[in-house]
């Protein structure tokens, strides 16, 4: 978010509302109660107008980042402002509602909201665009205990790192349900794992956190590549298993 994550039309259009003024923070429980009770809770944002009764709307955009004013005519892949985390965002990003007429429609399959999940339909996004119900998005390596709320703001990572009583492997997953099953594993030198861990999502959240640590006290880590490895399955509705993996490396000096 701090380097400047475009926002862009969906479609040529224009601009029909926008709130800005919304700060960049990460809202307590009391702040999303009162939000949403003002019905505030999509920050900063605004709603695009289009033909055939389809209207955009573009919510939790970075504070002052507009790039366009009410009444001004827009088109397609113009930046209208930047990501952000106003307004009830549990993390920076876009929240991004497609509607019709006053009716809420599911971009990837062309559904009316509310029509049962999986059902088939003809995609409205003018190019392929496939959707990911989780992701592995970050993962590193740290020395000691990481440092959870700082990696909230930078998820990355060191490629070498001194000797260290402590190694840790951090991941970072979005999209996580109850009853996925996560494990991770720090494999050393020599392909032998150093430590593992098993754990089974407990409640379903926007964005989740892990660490594996491994302690090495007066010995320290030996030299060479350490490599940390996290996979998580999930088993949908259907039967099928569905499976996220993502690797690090890092040089120990």
């Amino acid at each position: 978010m701090e380097t400047g994550v475009a926002v862009i039309a969906a479609a040529d259009g224009k601009i029909l509302r926008k709130r800005d003024g919304a700060a960049d923070v990460m809202p307590s429980r009391g702040d999303i109660t009162k939000l949403r009770a003002e019905k505030k809770g999509c920050g900063n944002g605004l709603a695009i107008q289009h033909e055939g009764g389809w209207q955009t709307l573009y919510c939790n955009i970075k504070n002052g980042s507009f790039k366009v004013e009410e009444g001004q005519h827009v088109k397609a892949g113009d930046i209208v402002g930047l990501v952000g985390h106003s307004g009830t965002a549990e993390y920076p990003h876009l929240h991004f509602t497609l509607a019709k007429d006053g009716q809420v429609y599911d971009p990837f399959t062309g559904s009316r909201a509310g029509t049962a999940c999986q059902s088939a339909g003809k995609p409205l996004w003018k190019s392929a665009l496939s959707y990911t119900p989780v992701s592995v998005f970050a993962a590193g390596f740290t020395a000691g205990i990481p440092d959870i709320e700082a990696l909230r703001i930078d998820a990355t990572a060191p490629d070498n790192l001194p000797k260290t009583e402590t190694l840790s492997f951090w991941v970072g997953i979005y999209g996580a349900v109850a009853g996925d099953h996560i494990e991770i594993e720090i494999i050393g030198p020599n392909d032998n794992i150093v430590a593992s861990r098993a754990i089974t999502q407990e409640q379903t959240r926007a964005r989740q956190y892990y660490y594996l640590g491994k302690k090495f006290g007066a010995q320290l880590t030996s030299p060479g590549n350490y490599t940390g490895v996290v996979t998580l399955s999930r088993t949908d509705s259907d039967g099928k298993t569905l499976i996220r993996t993502r690797d690090n490396i890092v040089k120990i000096n």
